[in-house]
């Protein structure tokens, strides 16, 4: 079956996307339940933080996102600045997911290394990022829609955000998926 999981993605990755992202949406079976044990929350402790951006690390570097360092983690200038929230998923004492939440600030946002958000920022308009989401792997295909639910109310009722960026980066094809 997983062969055949395989085969199928790479061949929808051939198709016009008017027929590959209909077919790409049947494959996602999405659990709307929450494992009890799960806690989304504000990072707020060194622990949760260091945690956080260890898990980061290890999920970049476990995909070719991040060279190893000694330090074992993945903080950027984003994540050291006051607009800058750390949601993360936690499991008794462990942290089992991540995700950041970066206001735009005098040093822009993260994406715009690579796109060009001036559009979008007009006085009125108050934008926020999606960044360094990392998910263990033992929870892999649970936490994801928790995380991103719990950082979009964040943003929209607390931290004033008018407008949400999510930008994905993988080494495959991957991002077809999350696309369709």
């Amino acid at each position: 079956m997983k062969l055949f999981k395989k085969w199928s993605l790479r061949v929808l990755g051939l198709m016009p996307k008017a027929i590959s992202y209909p077919i790409y949406r049947q494959f996602i079976n999405i659990d709307y339940s929450l494992d009890s044990s799960v806690v989304v929350k504000l990072a707020e402790t060194k622990e949760e933080f260091e945690q956080a951006f260890r898990l980061v690390y290890k999920n970049y570097c476990g995909v070719g996102l991040q060279d190893k360092m000694k330090a074992g983690l993945r903080v950027t200038i984003y994540n050291a600045l006051p607009s800058s929230s750390t949601i993360v998923a936690k499991v008794e004492n462990r942290v089992v997911g991540t995700l950041s939440l970066v206001k735009d600030s005098h040093y822009g946002l993260p994406s715009e290394n690579i796109t060009d958000l001036s559009p979008l920022k007009a006085p009125q308009n108050t934008l926020a990022e999606f960044s360094g989401l990392a998910i263990d792997r033992a929870y892999k295909g649970k936490l994801l829609l928790p995380l991103m639910k719990y950082a979009y109310e964040y943003a929209l009722n607390y931290a004033g955000v008018t407008h949400l960026i999510a930008v994905l980066t993988t080494p495959t094809k991957s991002h077809q998926i999350y696309e369709a």
